[in-house]
């Protein structure tokens, strides 16, 4: 799949971003109460409220290894879920844009021990996009459907997955859904890129600019599958 090699806007008004996700996958070195520990350490810097969420009990009724499955931490922009192996930042609707989410989770990955973390096995990046009050997937998307026997179909729901670059995508695409948006129905557009890195060490400078090459597939494959004639009624910069 040849993904659009145009240019990428720097702003859509208004914004159809309901949700992204960034997040970095640890392997390797350390056991995990250590592991967590540091996470929380360097995460918490930034935080102004915490949250601790319990790990699910055993059917013998005893705790998971640990007594908390993940931490939540409410940081600036977004809301940071520490797990053993996983640092992951969650934005909602009020996406502040990309300069302030990658400089949230520079200052992160800058103070991280790789002789505690370990190496970043996988690092992902996930843009929710929802269009309210679009009733076809065909009428924002580029796509064709067809079905059996020309039988009428509500609610559609298209998923494929692509690779480019090394980079794998996971795309969503469906119509009456409501995102959240009280009770509104509309059509989605849900893109997951992941990359697994041969190695960064300790090199902040690789990991930043593996995570940049993934915003940038993002918007490509945002550019690729939206209809160029339903982009021109938003308001676009570049």
């Amino acid at each position: 799949m040849a993904l659009y090699a145009g240019s990428l806007p720097s702003k859509i008004d208004p914004q159809p971003i309901v949700n992204v996700e960034v997040a970095l996958l640890f392997s390797g070195a350390g056991d995990h109460a250590t592991r967590l520990l540091h996470f929380y350490k360097v995460v918490a810097e930034g935080a102004n409220g915490v949250e601790l969420v319990p790990s699910s009990r055993r059917p013998d009724g005893e705790m998971d290894w640990f007594p908390f499955a993940e931490t939540r931490l409410s940081l600036r922009h977004s809301v940071a879920i520490v797990r053993p192996d996983t640092i992951e930042l969650d934005y909602g609707p009020s996406y502040p844009g990309w300069t302030e989410v990658r400089e949230e989770l520079l200052s992160i990955v800058k103070n991280l021990d790789p002789d505690i973390c370990g190496q970043i096995a996988k690092m992902s990046l996930r843009y929710v996009n929802f269009f309210p009050s679009e009733r076809d997937l065909t009428d924002v998307f580029q796509m064709d459907i067809s079905t059996p026997l020309g039988a009428a179909m509500k609610r559609r729901w298209v998923r494929f997955q692509t690779e480019d670059q090394g980079i794998q995508h996971d795309v969503t695409c469906a119509e009456g859904v409501s995102a959240g948006r009280d009770d509104e129905d509309g059509v989605i557009l849900d893109v997951a890129s992941m990359v697994e890195p041969d190695s960064q060490g300790d090199n902040v400078e690789a990991v930043m600019t593996t995570i940049d090459r993934l915003h940038d597939q993002e918007k490509r494959m945002f550019m690729t599958i939206i209809k160029s004639d339903y982009l021109s009624s938003f308001e676009v910069s570049y």
